[in-house]
């Protein structure tokens, strides 16, 4: 096999121990772990799917579409599936490397994609292959902000820019989402087609996966949905939020169901092949395998973590190459797969419901259970509880409400703080006023956040979109009786790009 030749990892153990009894003593332990994840957590419903040795061994589903309504979740039911997006691009932009439109080593500038990088030689040469593995120098996250304000893929790509790279270029990892999205994007323009009629000539089709798109309007349009449940402060999970990912839609973008991912899983694990038919060159394949940055590295243990062109690689001891990825709305979706293709075997995880650690959970354990006999620890709460707090790193921004003086001081009069403020990143911010009351508007719509007093000089305003918490302050600089000449924002300051200077 192709992958065996990938001296990065050394092969698994699968040899000195009966793979096919492991799996089949590990699938009713699963079954009934799975369940138990949802009952302890909460979740409305989850959908879980095992391949092994090109067949699907286990599907499950259990749960509702829809919290309060008797939608039961079945095979068919589609789900948002966030990051797992990125393998599935991968292998997308790795059919078009086939047909010779594009090739991984391309630079994207060729491919009319307008993303500016820092500086314009990085602009110029950095290739497909560096933004699917998140090695560009762009910061984590670049530009998801921007399109909670309501910016269009191209004005993002064009302003991501102005952000100072996190580390030398090709000599960090950060994971970008609008920096993915360029790379498929400059594979459909190589091709030209949109991304989604890309994906759906080259995979979907093929694979005859007729509930799967990387449009938004097809998954909001489907009688087969589940519906997004965001996790609230008391941990309930409300169907409250929609996310349309259309702007991010390579990076974020895919909605599937769990059948017919696992047709695409099987492909996968069968190098490019599906049912005697070949989708995707081997080649081009397991090129997306290879490690092409380091994630990760813990100095205490020396281990470290790659990623290759859309997905987590690793090695589990027995079962040998480990392809991983997990995927997450904050909104209210979360999923996970695991790849051992050594081992021919996969297991895959969706669930409708944001911030758990359910699927990620569930195949942990199932990767215990089938190389090590028993679940090694308590993978709910882990978890569950690492994913909350990896989330939380996201609102430090957030006030704490409690924490308000007893006496503030008083706030300026309302045309203290009312004008235009710019900002070459995030455009101008327009703070108006009704009255006593002010809020500000900002973005192409606009947007508009009413503020609320909290102490002097700083309100409040509650955010929204995907990477909103609880509320956040506003901060004007002012002195004295003079009009405020600053305005800044901590929410939208993780770049150091929320300040906003009066026009």
């Amino acid at each position: 096999m192709t992958f065996a030749a990938m001296s990065f990892l050394n092969a698994g153990d699968t040899d000195s121990f009966d793979i096919e009894s492991s799996v089949e003593a590990a699938l009713p332990e699963i079954q009934e772990y799975s369940t138990k994840a949802m009952n302890q957590i909460g979740i409305p419903g989850l959908a879980v799917v095992v391949v092994y040795q090109d067949e699907i061994v286990l599907l499950k589903t259990a749960g509702t579409r829809k919290s309060g309504e008797d939608w039961p979740i079945t095979e068919d039911t589609i789900f948002q599936f966030a990051s797992l997006s990125k393998p599935m691009t991968s292998s997308v932009v790795a059919a078009a490397v086939d047909r010779k439109a594009v090739a991984f080593t391309d630079p994207v500038a060729m491919h009319d994609v307008p993303l500016q990088l820092s500086d314009s030689w990085l602009t110029k040469h950095v290739t497909l292959a560096d933004l699917l593995s998140h090695r560009s120098g762009l910061p984590g996250h670049a530009g998801d902000y921007l399109e909670d304000l309501g910016f269009s893929v191209d004005a993002i790509l064009k302003r991501v820019g102005q952000l100072e790279p996190e580390y030398p270029f090709r000599d960090g990892y950060a994971y970008t989402n609008f920096g993915f999205t360029a790379a498929g994007l400059a594979a459909a323009n190589a091709t030209g087609m949109t991304f989604a009629e890309l994906a759906q000539e080259t995979v979907f089709e093929p694979l005859g996966m007729a509930n799967s798109s990387f449009l938004f309007t097809d998954y909001q349009n489907s009688e087969k949905k589940a519906h997004l449940h965001y996790r609230g402060a008391d941990n309930s999970f409300q169907p409250l939020f929609v996310r349309d990912p259309d702007q991010q839609a390579p990076a974020g973008g895919l909605s599937t169901s769990i059948l017919d991912y696992s047709r695409w899983m099987r492909m996968q694990l069968n190098e490019g092949s599906y049912e005697g038919d070949e989708i995707i060159s081997p080649e081009s394949l397991t090129e997306t395998w290879r490690p092409h940055a380091q994630s990760k590295y813990d100095p205490e243990t020396f281990r470290a973590g790659y990623y290759g062109l859309g997905w987590g690689v690793g090695r589990d001891p027995v079962l040998g190459l480990k392809l991983s990825h997990s995927g997450a709305f904050t909104l209210g979706t979360r999923t996970a797969v695991y790849l051992f293709p050594e081992a021919d075997l996969g297991i895959a995880v969706a669930t409708n419901s944001g911030s758990n650690g359910v699927p990620e959970a569930i195949a942990l354990a199932f990767e215990d259970l089938v190389s090590k006999g028993e679940i090694q620890r308590d993978w709910i709460t882990f978890t569950d509880q690492g994913f909350l707090a990896m989330e939380s790193e996201f609102t430090e921004y957030e006030v704490d409400l409690s924490a308000r003086p007893s006496s503030p001081t008083p706030a300026g009069a309302a045309e203290a703080y009312t004008g235009t403020y710019a900002n070459d990143y995030f455009g101008p911010l327009t703070v108006s006023s009704e009255g006593e009351s002010l809020a500000f508007s900002i973005g192409p719509e606009p947007k508009t956040f009413s503020l609320t007093h909290w102490n002097g000089d700083t309100f409040l305003f509650q955010p929204t979109g995907e990477n909103s918490g609880g509320p956040g302050t506003v901060i004007f600089e002012r002195t004295e009786d003079e009009p405020s000449s600053s305005v800044t924002i901590p929410y939208l300051n993780g770049d150091g790009m929320g300040t906003f200077i009066r026009e």
